[in-house]
């Protein structure tokens, strides 16, 4: 009995290994559905998603801003799972104003536009009562941040916007980039404080004659260390999707990448080991841009037909996340839901034939596994 228990335990344990190594599934639809505040909007008759996404980097949370109708000016959007055929989004209030933004790598803080930190622990649990705890960094529209290393509680972080409105240089939408270098302490009972903060560095004035001195559409990598925006007024005329590398003196930029294209903005994956972090965008459908070979690749072979939001992001293990309308027809009757898709790139078919093509059949990994997941997971809690 005791010999026959011990196999059964070792099979079990073999089992579950097994299917941790297992590909995800390619697709997966997370719907809005069964609150209050999923009701299709009056003027378009679709539910609102949001004018601007951020993707947690455990694929656990939206950050969603300018939310629409029935919802508070900027939510967490809680991705949940029960099974493998019930997944939901739930909605999280907050008082946070306009585009509010996440500090990217660990999402240690989402902060307000006037600077203020909150933890997402904070956020999640107190909604709207969360209060921050501490202010720092760029304030205004259509900031970016990253944090850039962590190590004994302290963090530090770079914050990337132009000037606020009002300054000569600068007007709602377009501005010359300048950026900040603070650091952060974690203290007991996971409140934290600020520990020092820089002065303002304008950016890549050593560009200015190619690149001009005017920018849109900034958005700061995983780590902090670069940065993609549009030139407004380049030498070339052509304004496209760019990646500048920030040098050291947090002042000159290095051009990287040119996209040869417009974007409603570019976001970074997280680092791939050996490679360069791909990059995803939205326009009308969804692309990733392989910095390293140098080509757009359309995300495709979705299940159900789909609209998809302006603004796909990368999870920490390498999922790609979006908002969208989509056309479900799996009860035999189609209806049109919303809510987000999750997709694992590399297993859709733009990828996977650019991956088998001569030369390069292991460029990508054939899937992300569940052991991805958990990995990444892992990473985050250590981090935090």
């Amino acid at each position: 009995m005791v010999s026959k228990l011990l196999i059964g335990i070792l099979l079990t344990n073999v089992s579950h290994a097994l299917a941790n190594k297992n590909c995800i599934p390619a697709y997966e639809y997370i719907p809005f559905e069964g609150e209050s505040w999923a009701k299709p909007d009056p003027q378009t008759g679709y539910i609102q998603l949001g004018t601007y996404s951020r993707i947690s980097p455990d694929g656990k949370y939206v950050l969603r801003s300018l939310s629409g109708q029935y919802l508070t000016t900027v939510t967490l959007m809680k991705l949940t799972e029960v099974g493998e055929k019930n997944k939901k989004a739930t909605a999280i209030e907050t008082d946070l104003k306009n585009e509010a933004f996440a500090v990217q790598n660990t999402w240690r803080f989402i902060v307000d536009i006037n600077k203020e930190h909150h933890t997402l622990e904070n956020l999640t649990t107190k909604g709207k009562k969360s209060k921050p705890d501490l202010s720092a960094g760029v304030n205004g529209f259509y900031t970016t941040a990253a944090e850039i290393s962590s190590s004994n509680n302290t963090s530090i972080i770079r914050s990337l916007s132009w000037p606020s409105e009002g300054d000569a240089s600068s007007s709602q939408g377009q501005g010359a980039l300048y950026n900040k270098i603070y650091s952060v302490k974690k203290n007991d009972h996971n409140s934290y404080s600020l520990i020092s903060e820089s002065s303002n560095h304008y950016l890549c004035g050593n560009l200015r004659k190619t690149e001009g001195s005017i920018f849109t559409l900034p958005m700061l990598s995983m780590n902090g260390s670069e940065f993609s925006a549009m030139p407004v007024n380049p030498k070339n005329h052509n304004p496209t999707m760019r990646i500048y590398k920030i040098a050291d003196n947090n002042k000159d930029c290095e051009l990287i990448d040119d996209l040869g294209t417009t974007a409603s903005k570019l976001i970074f994956g997280h680092p791939r080991p050996g490679k360069k972090a791909l990059v995803s965008y939205a326009s009308g459908q969804v692309y990733i841009y392989d910095r390293d070979l140098q080509t757009h690749l359309e995300i495709n072979g979705y299940p159900m037909a789909i609209i998809p939001d302006s603004f796909p992001g990368f999870t920490r293990d390498g999922r790609l996340v979006f908002a969208a309308h989509w056309s479900d027809c799996s009860t035999g009757t189609c209806q049109t839901r919303s809510g987000y898709v999750r997709v694992d790139p590399y297993q859709t078919p733009n990828l996977k034939a650019l991956s088998h093509h001569i030369g390069f059949e292991t460029h990508y990994p054939k899937c992300i596994t569940y052991d991805d997941i958990k990995d990444s997971e892992n990473w985050l809690l250590q981090h935090k």
